[in-house]
């Protein structure tokens, strides 16, 4: 979930003994450093409290925190989480070389005042509590890097979290926000605000130019101001499940992007000036509430990814042709009747989903894409397949399962790498099936 990657051995209830440096007496032995100790008990691991830098102690059903915490005075990380802790006590600030601390769903209803007292503090992990406020001096956190306080109580972006200067991730998904009016540090890489009850964005935004990755998904959003534009760095963009209709035209300055998530929207036509967005491979933009898609998406120039599944689709917008560096696309559930010509031409595809739609037969061309790894061809009417098939050497999944399909060409054995073959629900004989296990004898097959 977070950037910043932990050395540090994980334990519950262990202690880690480092290796210790070799004295002048050449008959003392280093302890090894892999050697562990298991407690069963605080008071078991305060005997080694020399030693201990990880503790977890998640799980345990605590509704107090021990005082002897504070005697762990070279620990590290501590994590409590899923327990049933309201408040912590003071003794913890103690732990003076304490980086991270993990109080995710416990009963705090308040910010843990102790905490402030910890500059050390690199990450704050408080989800899953009732906090709806946050205390002005949070700013003593210095060092903190990462909050997370998803799935709490807040109703609105806490203003104090504007003293963490160098603050790189914040989390406030899951709760009741409703304006995003921008009072964290421009340091912020990473801000996640899925499922609140956001309806506007204020054009402060444009001031996270450090911004990487974005999280709006599942919100009331109906527009983006148009200093969204000035996110130059931005990576990731989750706007799914919104009301946004219309992208400004400065959205095309988002020179970083590379994949953005649209799904369940209202989106009708993009920006003209979309193909400068040379490094957006990625796209999803299924589930459209208004059941299409806009009619310029292939303008833009490099997709690699495309999801447009569940859009009552019959046929493609123009241009998919040119597309040349796609390898994956999800067309499921909608409503066409074949393969449309144009995608055979994509000689990079390497995964195409064409499952629950109206086919009823396979394309003779689907041996051009002979850089296929799976196809997804389940639920549909094919009632046949094409000897053709067999030249897709490099393919190792196929899914036909709920078909109607009774037979398969006999040079189905050339398939060497096949190993999922999915034909379940087919009407299938008991001759045919067995005929299927000898000419695929490495093949999983299901019926």
């Amino acid at each position: 979930m977070f950037n910043k990657i932990n050395k540090l051995l994980v334990i519950s209830f262990v202690a880690t003994i480092p290796i210790l440096l070799l004295a002048q007496n050449s008959n003392r032995r280093p302890v090894p450093i892999n050697r562990c100790n298991e407690y069963n008990s605080i008071n078991d691991a305060i005997k080694n409290a020399n030693w201990l830098r990880k503790l977890s102690l998640s799980n345990k059903n605590l509704n107090v925190l021990s005082p002897s915490i504070g005697q762990l005075q070279d620990l590290e990380y501590l994590d409590l989480s899923n327990n049933n802790l309201s408040s912590l006590p003071n003794e913890i600030i103690s732990l003076t070389k304490l980086k991270e601390i993990r109080l995710n769903n416990n009963r705090f209803t308040n910010f843990p005042a102790e905490l402030l007292q910890i500059p050390s503090l690199e990450i704050i992990i408080l989800s899953g509590n009732q906090i709806s406020t946050l205390p002005h001096s949070i700013g003593n956190l210095h060092n903190l890097l990462v909050l997370d306080l998803s799935s709490n109580n807040f109703t609105k972006e806490p203003r104090e979290i504007v003293h963490l200067t160098k603050l790189k991730e914040l989390y406030l998904a899951n709760n009741q926000i409703r304006n995003l009016e921008c009072f964290a540090p421009n340091s912020l890489e990473l801000l996640d605000l899925n499922n609140n009850k956001l309806s506007a964005i204020s054009s402060e935004i444009g001031k996270y130019y450090n911004l990487k990755k974005l999280y709006l998904g599942n919100n009331q959003l109906k527009a983006l101001p148009k200093e969204f534009g000035k996110l130059y760095n931005l990576e990731y963009l989750d706007l799914q499940n919104n009301e946004i209709s219309a992208l400004p035209d400065e959205f095309c300055s988002l020179n970083s992007l590379n994949n953005i998530n649209l799904n369940s929207n209202r989106i009708v036509i993009f920006p003209d000036c979309i193909e400068r967005m040379r490094n957006l491979v990625h796209i999803s933009i299924a589930s459209a509430k208004n059941n299409s898609v806009p009619q310029n998406l292939f303008k833009f120039k490099n997709l690699i990814f495309i999801d447009i599944s569940n859009n009552s689709l019959s046929s493609l917008p123009s241009g998919i042709q040119q597309q040349q560096n796609l390898t994956s696309i999800i067309a499921a559930d909608n409503n066409f009747d074949d393969i449309p010509r144009e995608i055979f031409s994509l000689r990079k595809l390497r995964h195409l989903d064409f499952s629950s739609n109206n086919l009823t037969y396979v394309n003779k061309s689907i041996k051009n894409l002979n850089n296929l790894n799976s196809l997804y061809l389940n639920r549909n009417y094919i009632s046949s397949v094409p000897e053709e098939l067999s030249e897709l050497r490099n393919c190792r999944i196929i899914l036909l399962e709920s078909n109607q399909i009774r037979n398969f060409p006999q040079n189905l054995r050339q398939m060497v790498n096949l190993k999922v073959l999915d034909l379940k629900s087919n009407p299938l004989s008991e001759n045919e099936k067995d005929r299927l296990r000898r000419l695929l004898p490495n093949t999983r097959l299901s019926f």
